[in-house]
């Protein structure tokens, strides 16, 4: 247990964590696992690129096209 304990202390940063979560309740290392996540993505900035006047401009035709060929980009990519 000891060298459990020393590989996770030397080895977990304040960029990348470890986390010691129990498995024999699931509910609870569902909630543990949930929390964690959101915790990390609230922690996070993320924004919407800016786009500039002219890429929006040019951004414009691509967009009728489109519209106008009845598909969409989120029909005409595959998953």
């Amino acid at each position: 247990m000891k060298a459990y304990e020393d590989v996770f202390t030397s080895t977990s940063t304040d960029r990348a964590p470890w986390h010691i979560i129990p498995a024999d309740n699931k509910w609870f290392m569902r909630a543990a696992v949930a929390s964690i996540i959101t915790e990390t993505r609230e922690s996070l900035t993320l924004d919407y690129p800016m786009v500039s006047a002219d890429q929006n401009q040019r951004s414009w035709p691509l967009a009728h096209d489109l519209r106008a060929s009845g598909r969409s980009w989120t029909t005409s990519r595959s998953l």
